[in-house]
């Protein structure tokens, strides 16, 4: 179907559902190809595992309870036998509540990030709104590139939603509706995790069934969070697939602008040829350069 790619999105509305459709070949292992030479992933879990271990001994990392397996009929779909269906507490090195102290907008501070930051599953960082670099929270809650961040309360159409932080170390802190997912990266591709909790089966077989409503507001929880199931492939099948989304994404991007460009030429034509007709009749010049391009 991606030979198809230009003629499907002649309508820019087509764009959308290619792009969910990327993120299921994605996560089913149909996107790019398996190699024996990657290993397997539950050989990358018990590495995880193992490591999470060593933290809580020397007193890194603190002791929560360990997600139970994932049984067969759990599996929301088939995988490549190399994959493992993981839960996201399984893989994360730790999930964190934001800071429930009230943002302000200070000269001076760290800059908090919320709900509304977290899009298309990218974190828009600003600096409008600030806490005091005093408060009990921090450093603790300072965010590192490639944490992602996933919205517990919102709409029931936006509760969910999640992003990965690509911005600098230790310059931002996220609220208290935000919860932080950090893994690690020698083991995990967070760019990976990112686009899977991204893809339609997540929010169909992960999110929606967890909704509860609370105060007017749809809220799936950190526990529920811990327990949601990931897709796993080897490491290096998660580079793989992770370089052909984003080949994929910038296609679509360029489709996109082209489509939007095309819209504005044929608008901006429309007005000169109206315009000349006004004008008795006579087709500008402005209009013949848009008719030859």
């Amino acid at each position: 179907f991606i030979e198809n790619l230009p003629r499907l999105t002649a309508d820019p509305g087509e764009m959308k559902r290619f792009r969910q459709t990327v993120l299921s070949l994605a996560v089913c292992g149909r996107l790019v190809a398996q190699d024996s030479s990657d290993g397997a992933a539950r050989e990358q879990l018990t590495s995880i595992q193992s490591e999470k271990a060593r933290r809580i001994s020397a007193g890194e990392l603190r002791r929560e309870k360990a997600p139970a397996p994932v049984a067969e009929e759990e599996q929301p779909f088939s995988i490549p036998t190399s994959w493992s269906w993981a839960r996201i507490g399984t893989c994360a090195l730790m999930t964190d509540y934001g800071t429930s102290v009230k943002s302000e907008q200070l000269k001076d501070g760290v800059p908090v990030l919320a709900m509304g930051h977290v899009q298309d599953g990218n974190v828009i960082v600003d600096d409008r709104r600030k806490v005091s670099r005093d408060i009990e929270d921090l450093p603790k809650l300072l965010l590192k590139r490639f944490d992602l961040l996933y919205n517990r309360t919102n709409s029931a159409e936006l509760v969910g939603k999640t992003g990965i932080y690509l911005a600098d170390d230790n310059a931002y802190t996220f609220a208290s509706y935000l919860i932080r997912i950090r893994l690690i990266e020698e083991m995990t591709d967070p760019r990976y995790f990112n686009l899977a909790m991204n893809a339609p089966y997540f929010r169909q077989t992960q999110i929606l069934p967890e909704i509860k409503q609370q105060n007017g507001q749809a809220n799936v929880n950190g526990s529920k969070l811990r327990n949601m199931l990931i897709p796993l492939p080897p490491l290096a099948e998660q580079h793989r697939i992770v370089a052909k989304v984003a080949e994929l994404m910038s296609l679509c991007d360029r489709l996109e602008s082209q489509l939007t460009t095309g819209q504005v030429e044929s608008r901006r034509l429309l007005e000169a040829v109206l315009h000349a007709s006004i004008d008795n009749d006579r087709v500008s010049d402005r209009a013949l350069s848009v008719m030859h391009g």
